[in-house]
């Protein structure tokens, strides 16, 4: 009977790691420690060629900057109470 149940709870955890909830998981992880990595090169200047203190990448991918000036605009939006313009 142990035996049994042993068998369903490792069929169980088998079928989750082989899911597509792992690969979720996966990404999520290498997307937030690829963020995380981005910001601290920028905020620490380590690349201040690539990266600027905010963590955008100036060097490769130029549209950044503009994205960050959207982004800051709607905040602003947002915070002053004019989501509605």
């Amino acid at each position: 009977m142990e035996r049994s149940a042993s068998r369903q709870r490792n069929h169980k955890r088998q079928r989750f790691w082989s899911s597509t909830l792992r690969l979720l998981i996966v990404a999520a992880t290498l997307h937030l420690a690829t963020t995380a990595a981005a910001f601290t090169l920028g905020r620490r200047a380590i690349m201040p060629e690539a990266f600027d203190a905010d963590g955008v990448a100036v060097q490769f991918a130029s549209d950044g900057d503009g994205y960050r000036e959207d982004a800051a605009t709607l905040a602003k939006m947002l915070w002053g109470g004019k989501l509605h313009e």
